[in-house]
């Protein structure tokens, strides 16, 4: 698989040239599993897939298989955490929704079953553990179940009225903890007894990095025009900067955003078919400049910092690969004059080399925005999630944008593919 990759390669350095920058990245030995998590904490990082667990102590030159718990055949892995240098928590869910919590501080030589969720009302979706006996697990139908005693009690606790599920959450210390909901940053200084709705905000919240005691950052969805970015706040909440926002191609945002240090911020997209694409700035978001990933024959499904000057990329068919951060230079993408002053986004003109249609989710009729810098006929394909073809449709060159009725479609996801002179572009859409 290695050797397939450095091929791909070398056919995309010949088909995008300078704009891929190989020198930041290494292929590191294949993790033989799609990676679905990694966590790191100081130089300890572990990668999780399904069904496999490893860590590396030096940033990805080497894996380390760990004995894996004890678990059932219908359990998957789902989500972990390193803490104190040596200790992992893990979770796993069956198909049922049932959520099992296992730990080993030995890493991996024994472990103990920490939390079994299970019932008809309650299940987990995530958990953060501000030490090893205290912690929380977000849930479904907006409740969370904390601990201070590893989970040998639990309290359930519901911090609104809403019953939208708790989508993230972060243990801080023995009295604070932080969560998010539909648009809204709660806080906790009670460990969890008490909650207070901090901040709320006109657009999606996808996820909350602590980066230090009261230095909070989430990744912010805007499905209207399809941008991603960022709102901090270094004062737990009190003041809040959300002006870092900017334009994702087709809407396809794959990881996290995230601030490697004071003055990086990355992220990950795929600007079209199986080319994921790395997004960055080297000054605090005032600018962003793009590079695209080599090695991955399908998409970055997890991006994580090991420290400020090197991140660690995993995704389908088991690739890992290290980013070196503090070798990135500038490679400007071609950036718009206006900001949206409302929403303080940066709109980056990614569009004349992508495919994106609008409105998204769609009833009828959307607009089809096509490629600007092609040149020759395009044939427009859609799919079903299946892989179906649907209908094919021959575009002539001088036509950049259309609108195109679905109405017939019935309700789910598709997708459309266009190939054209300079290359295959695809876009997802959702038919209510």
């Amino acid at each position: 698989m290695q050797s397939v990759n450095r091929i791909l390669t070398s056919f995309l350095l010949a088909l995008f040239g300078p704009n891929l920058v190989l020198a930041q990245f290494d292929l590191l030995p294949n993790f033989g599993a799609t990676v679905t998590e990694i966590d790191c904490e100081g130089e300890l990082c572990v990668i999780v897939s399904p069904s496999t667990i490893a860590y590396t102590s030096d940033s990805g030159s080497t894996l380390h298989f760990i004995n894996e718990p004890n678990v059932s055949i219908n359990e998957s892995y789902r989500h972990a955490q390193v803490l104190d240098g040596t200790t992992l928590f893990i979770s796993t869910q069956e198909p049922n929704l049932n959520m099992r919590m296992y730990m080993t501080e030995d890493l991996g030589e024994h472990w103990t079953q920490v939390a079994d969720i299970s019932g008809d009302t309650i299940h987990g979706i995530s958990f953060s553990m501000a030490s090893k006996k205290r912690g929380a697990i977000n849930c479904y139908n907006g409740l969370i179940l904390k601990s201070e005693s590893q989970f040998a009690s639990i309290d359930t606790v519901k911090p609104t009225s809403s019953n939208s599920d708790v989508i993230d959450l972060v243990a801080i210390n023995d009295t604070m903890m932080v969560a998010i909901q539909n648009h809204d940053f709660l806080i906790s200084h009670t460990f969890g007894d008490s909650w207070i709705v901090n901040q709320t905000f006109n657009h999606s919240i996808l996820d909350i990095t602590n980066r230090g005691m009261n230095f909070f950052s989430m990744t912010i969805l805007n499905g209207l025009n399809d941008s991603i970015g960022i709102a901090q706040t270094k004062t737990s909440g009190n003041q809040w900067d959300s002006k870092f926002m900017f334009e994702i191609p087709s809407g396809e945002l794959d990881s996290k955003v995230f601030f490697a240090n004071d003055s990086i911020v990355v992220a990950v997209g795929n600007e079209n078919t199986n080319t994921p694409v790395l997004y960055y700035s080297l000054n605090a978001t005032e600018t962003w400049d793009t590079a695209h990933i080599p090695y991955f024959t399908n998409q970055v499904l997890e991006i994580e910092p090991v420290n400020d000057s090197i991140a660690l990329l995993g995704g389908m068919d088991g690739v890992l690969v290290r980013l070196h951060l503090s070798q990135l230079t500038h490679n400007p993408v071609d950036t718009a004059d206006t900001t949206d002053s409302t929403n303080s986004i940066i709109r980056l003109n990614t569009h004349k080399r992508s495919l994106a249609v609008f409105p998204n989710p769609v009833e009828s009729t959307h607009q089809i925005n096509l490629p600007v810098d092609r040149t020759g006929n395009c044939v427009l394909e859609l799919y079903d999630a299946q892989g179906l073809l649907i209908e094919a449709l021959r575009v002539e060159p001088e036509l950049k944008q259309f609108d195109h009725d679905v109405s017939q479609l019935a309700s789910g996801i598709y997708f459309y593919r266009a190939k054209t002179s300079t290359g295959a572009y695809q876009a997802r859409f959702i038919k209510e």
